[in-house]
């Protein structure tokens, strides 16, 4: 119980981590009218996590008679909190925020089982993980999931024209590095550069229909694009790992979003409009290859099982995969 607690109290740490590179214009704008803004939001969870860490959590460890109880003016203090975040900068109530979510989990990992589990006197009886799930871990997911909404209401994918070329180069030179040091291959320099230049260099030759085959769809929050995804002939390293069997096949790649904007579905999103073209222009499979191993789990959970997998392809240990899709189904158009 303690563990899949704290296993979701770090959901959010995660989350922030996430949400933080958002730009302003996002970060700061209503989420609807009348409502609040994401800082607003991300502030008002802070401050909870600070009144717990202050408050209810050394009351419930002193005390000889504690009571966990909902806070009785819990709209004020709400309030407050917003005009506590008013003249904070966006990086102040992040760094405020993984301080006080660190420090809670930190203090509720220290509690054995018998004070974590054990009932508390007060009307409701709580135990301590009653009311953390009740007042924190359900109330996060219900804002991560508004965030999550409000994001994707103002996500637009666009086919790539020449005006976006340096911000979608800037989506390799932030992405490519951090899969790579999310693989444990952060010091593979040359390699990380060698990758950068190479989907450069197809996205600006994309922008040359004339003279290629391939095409980019972007995905922009604003005027900022955070994700990429490109169509064109079946790679060499698809072709190699099954012995060309896919060489008539057209291959989806340059897969690739804004760590700020992952975990959004704006991926999902990515590949549904560029299926959906596909589709319109008589399309009917594609492949595609990672040999990132946290990609190769997400995709096995999307597209299903590979279509073939290479052992020790980039080296000892290394995995790399292929899947070959219908599109029709990533599609949601009606067929011509």
């Amino acid at each position: 119980m303690k563990e899949q607690l704290i296993s979701e109290l770090n959901e959010f740490l995660e989350f922030i981590g996430w949400i933080e590179d958002i730009n302003d214009e996002i970060w700061f704008a209503p989420l609807g009218e009348g409502k609040w803004r994401i800082h607003d939001v991300v502030t008002h969870i802070m401050r909870w996590d600070m009144y717990f860490n202050k408050v209810t959590f050394p009351a419930s460890i002193e005390s000889q008679s504690p009571e966990l109880a909902e806070h009785p003016d819990y709209l004020g203090y709400n309030e407050q909190s917003i005009r506590y975040g008013q003249d904070k900068t966006k990086q102040q109530i992040i760094d405020e925020t993984k301080r006080n979510r660190q420090l809670m989990i930190d203090q509720v990992n220290s509690l054995d089982e018998d004070q974590f589990s054990g009932g508390y006197p007060g009307e409701r009886e709580f135990t301590l993980a009653s009311y953390l799930t009740r007042f924190f871990t359900s109330h996060d997911k219900h804002h991560m999931r508004q965030i999550r909404d409000f994001i994707a209401s103002r996500l637009m994918i666009e086919s790539l024209s020449p005006s976006d070329e340096i911000s979608a180069c800037r989506v390799f030179e932030t992405s490519i590095p951090d899969a790579f040091a999310k693989e444990g291959l952060g010091d593979l320099q040359e390699d990380i550069q060698s990758e950068v230049d190479y989907k450069k260099q197809m996205l600006r030759a994309s922008l040359d229909q004339a003279c290629s085959d391939t095409f980019f769809l972007v995905a922009k929050m604003g005027q900022q694009i955070v994700g990429t995804i490109s169509f064109g002939p079946c790679g060499e390293d698809a072709k190699a790992c099954t012995n060309n069997e896919l060489s008539g096949i057209g291959e989806l790649g340059s897969l690739y979003i804004l760590p700020g904007y992952q975990g959004m579905g704006i991926g999902s999103a990515l590949i549904r409009d560029i299926a959906n073209l596909l589709k319109r222009q008589g399309v009917e499979r594609f492949c595609l290859d990672s040999g990132y191993r946290r990609a190769q789990k997400r995709w096995q959970q999307k597209f299903g099982q590979p279509y073939a997998v290479v052992k020790d392809y980039w080296g000892p240990g290394s995995v790399h995969m292929v899947w070959v899709c219908s599109v029709s189904d990533f599609a949601d158009v009606p067929s011509t």
